[in-house]
């Protein structure tokens, strides 16, 4: 069975009730999970391995930057980040793709923009884990 976890780290429940909605209505088969900041998020990542990770940068605690710097992303791992935020200077949309990131959105988002990063960036992972398993 595929990999279907989706991790939503967001400080504000309405943006990840609308994620949860635009995701949903997509393909109800993902599982989606949240944390409301970088550390819990830290936490739920390391337990569950998703396949995707939708993170917002400004958060109390622990911030997504401070996050992508814990879990250190490698280009052969089989998960990407989206950086979903309403913030973001210039040097911080490059520290994130530095660290490995996927795409980088801004809020408030597009709904058929973030539908088609996400599909795109699973397809390329769930393509990856088959080839690095030696499966066409």
């Amino acid at each position: 069975m595929p990999n279907n976890k989706i991790l939503i780290i967001d400080d504000e429940k309405p943006v990840i009730h609308s994620i949860y909605r635009t995701i949903l209505l997509e393909d109800d088969t993902y599982e989606l999970l949240s944390a409301n900041n970088g550390k819990k998020g830290l936490e739920i990542y390391r337990r569950e391995n998703p396949i995707l990770v939708i993170l917002d940068l400004k958060m109390p605690v622990m911030g997504g930057i401070e996050f992508l710097e814990n879990i250190h992303l490698a280009p052969d791992d089989l998960v990407s980040v989206v950086v979903l935020t309403g913030f973001g200077t210039d040097e911080q949309v490059k520290k994130c793709f530095d660290l490995g990131v996927s795409a980088f959105l801004r809020k408030p988002f597009n709904k058929y923009e973030f539908i088609g990063i996400v599909r795109h960036t699973i397809a390329l992972n769930r393509l990856h884990q088959s080839l690095k398993q030696g499966q066409p």
